[in-house]
């Protein structure tokens, strides 16, 4: 099972760990939660524009842990 840490930026997500997966070469001699590689970033373009954190307003994010969805609305700036 695969888990996200959420990030305070739009559209990232801070860690990937693996759910179950522990490994004793972190933090001392105690077993931490097994880091993977960070496949749930994404950029967002509109119109060949990359759009970062200060395009966007209204961002929120909101965990449904029984449905298992990580959703995060947010509206774009005009310029």
């Amino acid at each position: 099972m695969i888990g996200l840490v959420s990030s305070p930026e739009p559209m990232k997500v801070k860690d990937v760990v693996l759910n179950g997966a522990f490994d004793t070469y972190g933090r001392g001699r105690v077993s931490n939660i097994l880091k993977v590689f960070n496949f749930a970033n994404m950029n967002l373009n509109v119109d060949g524009q990359l759009l970062g954190p200060k395009d966007i307003a209204n961002y929120r994010q909101t965990l449904d842990m029984q449905k298992a969805a990580l959703t995060q609305p947010s509206t774009t700036k005009t310029k």
